[in-house]
């Protein structure tokens, strides 16, 4: 998780790129992402794909990424 809280927009948006591919999500590239506040006391991401999905991408303490992705927008 500290290592997440440290990296660059750039950095962070791979991390989040790979999360989302993992996880069997479709996203080319992630083009930028916004820190939103924290949620069940986990920093909490919306993740912007370049086909104008979002991603909403929370880490725990141990640095799993938790993916919530909405379809019907």
């Amino acid at each position: 998780l500290a290592a997440v809280l440290g990296m660059s927009d750039r950095q962070r948006n791979v991390v989040f790129i790979r999360a989302l591919l993992d996880a069997g999500i479709e996203c080319q590239s992630v083009t930028s992402s916004t820190r939103l506040p924290d949620q069940d006391g986990k920093p909490l991401w919306r993740a912007n794909c370049s086909d104008k999905t979002a991603h909403m991408i929370s880490i725990t303490p141990d640095g799993t990424a938790n993916i919530v992705s909405r379809t019907d927008r």
